[in-house]
């Protein structure tokens, strides 16, 4: 049953990759209708076609192919070398033309007042201006991000935005002390009403290490770096009017020692079984939190933006990682590795699947628009430059550098994702 289950989910991933996918050349294509590029075909997929259809108005061949790992917007002479065999097309157009009669010219010309107009307006890639073909490469990254946006108000309005913390339970060492008492840097105890200054169930914070706890700023986000042993914390404690400021010590406890997680009232907090929660060597700041979620309309629309800047961040984040050497090539993985931590994830806990839209769509966009060879970035730079300098690049030399950069990029995702497989067989 949890091998039909994986399949089930490993599907659905494919479909959300294909999803993706198709969001991804969607945009090439409406940017490139919009402009008044030719299109020759719009494919989901690599290799075989499983379907194809072509449209008798414009010609454009719309194909699902066998490989779900990808897809394209084929314009007509996208890669711009028609026009080295110009001359040779001329000649031979001279000597066809001898031979051209009543009868081929009936069977060839246009069946349709809209082919005509596409004939007329129609241009090849190459024949547009530089501004046109940078808009139509870029379309498909945008849509990407604007698809997360979207997807971030689903994740927004299904599972919501943690609040600020709302404080809980606390641990107490084997003396029966609760460790969330307040220091000064010096370590001495903070006093208030002549008691020790502590934190208190109920108590919301809206401050840690110096950083604001914001819907895109968790408490683990704002603690992350903080190495001091006192570290500060702002709260709002219900009946009190201002903030407090609370100096917590990072608690280590010794090898031989227990932490307790107890209750505000001096109970312990016990398990199935009835026996009192414990952890050994407890590292942190001695307390448990509990976040209230947003499911706001009104959130969803404020942050979705914002949420997707996060997304994006995070994987401009992971590829500099990469780039520096921070994140081991074991940790990267190609879209069957991405695939299967997709089912991996989603069969834990079925929100997996709301987050990871618009983090897989924010990816997509983002690394695209990459100035990697064979990608779209790398294109928009090649016609970037041809628009300062007013003359296109050899075709035939920017052809090439596509070409390796491809093969290049497929050796890559392959070895990624057989490294992947390795790793997950322990192997």
């Amino acid at each position: 049953m949890d091998i039909l289950i994986f399949i089930a989910f490993i599907i659905l991933a494919l479909l959300i990759l294909l999803i993706m996918i198709t969001i991804h050349e969607l945009g090439h294509y409406l940017a490139g209708k919009w402009l008044g590029f030719n299109i020759n075909e719009f494919a989901i997929g690599f290799g075989p076609k499983l379907f194809s259809k072509k449209s008798k108005k414009t010609g454009e061949i719309f194909s699902i192919r066998a490989i779900p790992l990808g897809g394209f917007c084929a314009f007509e002479d996208e890669e711009g070398l028609e026009e080295d065999n110009k001359d040779k097309t001329a000649s031979e157009g001279e000597v066809f033309s001898e031979i051209v009669n009543n009868e081929t010219y009936e069977l060839a010309k246009p069946k349709s007042v809209e082919s005509i107009e596409l004939i007329k307006t129609g241009k090849k890639f190459n024949e547009q201006p530089p501004w046109k073909r940078i808009i139509v490469l870029a379309a498909g990254g945008i849509f990407n991000l604007l698809a997360a946006v979207i997807f971030s108000m689903i994740f927004i309005l299904a599972v919501g935005l943690p609040e600020q913390p709302i404080v809980t339970l606390f641990y107490e060492n084997q003396a029966g002390n609760v460790l969330v008492y307040s220091y000064d840097e010096h370590g001495n105890h903070h006093y208030e009403n002549g008691q020790r200054a502590r934190l208190r169930s109920g108590d919301r914070i809206i401050e840690a290490n110096g950083r604001r706890i914001t819907y895109l700023v968790t408490i683990h986000d704002a603690l992350q770096g903080a190495t001091d042993e006192f570290v500060n914390f702002v709260i709002e404690r219900p009946g009190i009017a201002n903030p407090i400021s609370l100096n917590l010590r990072r608690t280590v406890s010794e090898d031989s020692q227990n932490v307790t997680l107890m209750r505000e009232d001096g109970t312990p907090v016990l398990n199935e079984d009835g026996q009192a929660i414990t952890v050994e060597n407890y590292q942190g700041f001695a307390f448990r939190i509990r976040n209230d979620r947003n499911q706001s309309f009104g959130a969803a629309i404020v942050w979705a933006v914002p949420y997707t800047g996060r997304m994006t961040w995070l994987v401009l984040g992971a590829l500099g990682q990469l780039v520096t050497g921070r994140v081991p090539i074991t940790d990267v993985t190609g879209p069957v590795g991405t695939v299967t931590q997709m089912a991996e994830l989603s069969i834990l806990n079925w929100r997996n699947i709301l987050i990871l839209l618009p983090l897989l769509s924010a990816n997509l966009g983002i690394f695209n628009l990459l100035p990697i060879p064979a990608l779209d970035g790398s294109k928009i730079v090649f016609a970037s430059i041809e628009w300062i300098r007013k003359k296109p690049i050899n075709k035939k030399v920017e052809m090439w550098i596509h070409v390796i950069g491809m093969f290049s990029l497929f050796a890559f995702v392959i070895i990624a994702d057989l490294i992947g497989i390795f790793v997950r067989c322990g192997l």
